[in-house]
């Protein structure tokens, strides 16, 4: 074989591979092309037309070594959006307060709160109101690996770089890791179920999402 040929050959072999590469981001990231009818979405409550059945959202966010758990559940037949606050510092619950998040994005607080804690609500966004996760965003992103394991669960993970998210999440730069994560025993029980993590250093915040009523 003349070197021309080699050297074709081995072009070839590189562009296949490439597009096997390719092919097989394009279809784990279609796993997670529902994300895009939820991410991004400004008002908590338009989450009622795309979960008609409601809704659950767990939101945990951590710094250093405050961790806050918002747990809410969207009520179909209410069309409320009602759940707890739970404040863990180094790992001990220190407060636990019911709460109401009302459709202007004000949360109410059915207990007395700390200032520290108030201001917490005061300035809470969920990550569904920060991020773009349509495939096209996604695509764009540089993708760090992909995992799946034995339990159903597939994971992807990316690097971001945004600088309003990254403010939120109290980090210096711009740049920070996200995973997004589903179970496919979930995908056939319900109708949507996603978990989307971002973090840096000693920074987290986690919000899982899922609609009520089985699939």
């Amino acid at each position: 074989m003349s070197k021309k040929m080699k050297l074709l050959a081995l072009l070839l072999g590189v562009m296949v591979m490439m597009l096997g590469l390719s092919g097989c981001r394009y279809l784990g990231e279609r796993k997670f092309a529902d994300l895009e009818k939820v991410y991004p979405t400004q008002n908590a409550y338009d989450l009622f037309k795309v979960f008609p059945k409601g809704f659950h959202i767990l939101n945990v966010a951590s710094y250093n070594s405050t961790s806050y758990y918002l747990d809410l559940e969207g009520d179909y037949a209410n069309k409320l959006i009602t759940g707890t606050l739970e404040v863990n510092e180094n790992d001990q619950m220190v407060k636990r307060v019911d709460v109401e998040l009302k459709e202007s994005g004000e949360f109410i607080v059915h207990q007395q709160l700390e200032e520290k804690y108030q201001d917490y609500l005061e300035q809470f966004q969920f990550l569904f109101q920060l991020l773009n996760l349509s495939q096209d965003q996604l695509h764009s992103l540089k993708s760090k690996k992909t995992w799946d394991n034995a339990n159903g669960d597939y994971i992807r993970f990316y690097e971001m770089d945004n600088k309003i998210v990254a403010n939120y999440l109290k980090i210096k730069g711009t740049n920070f890791g996200i995973n997004i994560q589903g179970n496919l025993e979930e995908d056939k029980r319900f109708g949507y179920s996603r978990e989307v993590e971002i973090g840096r250093d000693d920074s987290s915040i986690s919000e899982s999402i899922f609609s009520r009523g089985e699939k």
